[in-house]
């Protein structure tokens, strides 16, 4: 019928202590390289999407703790400060922010002690001290996260 010539079955493999590797098993591995890569390709957009919410998601907090006059009392070298930012990202730029080292006279009116300190509006009139994530954020202030 027909004769199985190797050269059709198998591939020389340069590295001489490799043994050398099916035909079939080579297309084997290609296939699960390519399932590989496209899992990680949907995994990465969904990582892609999740982030996209949670930036729409701490847009909307900041806008609502704006309206009701939530304000962040820090200081720049502040390892707490610092962090609360990054909890922030780049929409930390919208976020109402005092910094107590260039208002040398609002923080100690507004009885600010301690950094960072959440005032949460004048409506609530109250203090929040120490790093706040942001969903502990959203409750506080009512505003949901």
């Amino acid at each position: 019928e027909f004769e199985l010539i190797p050269s059709d079955w198998k591939m020389e493999d340069p590295n001489a202590d490799k043994p050398a590797v099916s035909a079939l098993e080579l297309q084997t591995r290609e296939a699960k390289i390519k399932a590989l890569e496209a899992k990680k390709q949907e995994q990465e957009k969904e990582i892609q999407q999740t982030k996209e919410e949670i930036s729409e998601k701490r847009k909307e907090l900041i806008k609502c703790m704006n309206q009701k006059g939530v304000i962040l009392f820090s200081i720049e070298d502040c390892e707490g400060c610092k962090t609360q930012k990054i909890y922030f990202g780049d929409d930390f730029k919208d976020v109402k922010y005092v910094d107590c080292n260039k208002n040398k006279f609002t923080c100690p009116l507004r009885g600010i002690k301690s950094y960072p300190t959440w005032y949460l509006g004048s409506q609530l009139g109250i203090k929040k001290e120490g790093v706040k994530d942001l969903p502990t954020l959203g409750r506080l202030t009512g505003c949901g996260f």
